[in-house]
C-alpha cells in the first residue's frame, strides 16, 4: 500500500494547480469555483485521519493554506475578468410628468439612434423594456424617423359644413425597421 502522507502531498500539489488556473480563468463563475472550494475542503477532511503523520508545522501550514485557498475562490465569485472602467450609461429614464398615469420615459438619443439602425422597435421592446410605440414615439420627438402618411385629413365643403375623409394607404412611409 502506498504512504498516504505522500498521496496527501501529491493531491495537494495536484489541487494547488487545479485552484491557481480557476483563479485565473473562472472568475466570476460561482459554480466552478465553489466545486474547487469543496474539493479543497474535501482534501483538509481526508488529511484529518492522517494527522499524526504529519508534524504539527505542516498540517498547520496545510489547514491555513485550505483557508486561504477557499477565501480566495470565494473572493473570485464576486470579480470580473472585464471589470467595468466608468459608470454605466442610462439608457433609459422614466420622469414624472407630475400628471396622472405612468411616468414617461425618456430614451437616451445617441443610444436610439444606433440602435434603431440595428433593429426596429419591436426588437428593441424587449431591451429598453418598454412598448414599440413608445420607443416609434420617441423617435418621431427626435426626428430619427419620418411620420406616417395621415390617416385622415379635414376637408372644408362649399356649404361651410366639414367632412372627414380616410385614406387607405398603400405602403409605409416609416424610416424604421421591422424587426
Amino acid at each position: 500500500m502506498a504512504d498516504p502522507l505522500s498521496n496527501l502531498r501529491a493531491a495537494y500539489s495536484v489541487l494547488e494547480t487545479r485552484i491557481n488556473r480557476a483563479l485565473r480563468t473562472q472568475l466570476g463563475d460561482t459554480a466552478r469555483l465553489r466545486l474547487q472550494r469543496d474539493e479543497a475542503f474535501r482534501l483538509l477532511e481526508s488529511a484529518e485521519p492522517h494527522r499524526n503523520l504529519f508534524s504539527p508545522t505542516e498540517f498547520a501550514t496545510l489547514q491555513q493554506s485550505i483557508s486561504t485557498m477557499a477565501d480566495r475562490l470565494d473572493e473570485a465569485c464576486h470579480l470580473s475578468t472585464d471589470p467595468q472602467e466608468g459608470p454605466s450609461i442610462t439608457v433609459v429614464a422614466e420622469s414624472v410628468t407630475g400628471k396622472r398615469g405612468r411616468p414617461k420615459k425618456n430614451i437616451n438619443p445617441a443610444f436610439l439612434e444606433e440602435a434603431l439602425t440595428l433593429r426596429g422597435p419591436t426588437g428593441l421592446s424587449g431591451v429598453l423594456h418598454c412598448h414599440p410605440r413608445t420607443i416609434r414615439r420617441r423617435a418621431l420627438e427626435l426626428g430619427l424617423a419620418v411620420p406616417g402618411v395621415p390617416v385622415y385629413h379635414e376637408e372644408v365643403l362649399p356649404d361651410g359644413g366639414r367632412k372627414w375623409r380616410v385614406y387607405q394607404r398603400a405602403e409605409t412611409c416609416s424610416t424604421l425597421p421591422y424587426r
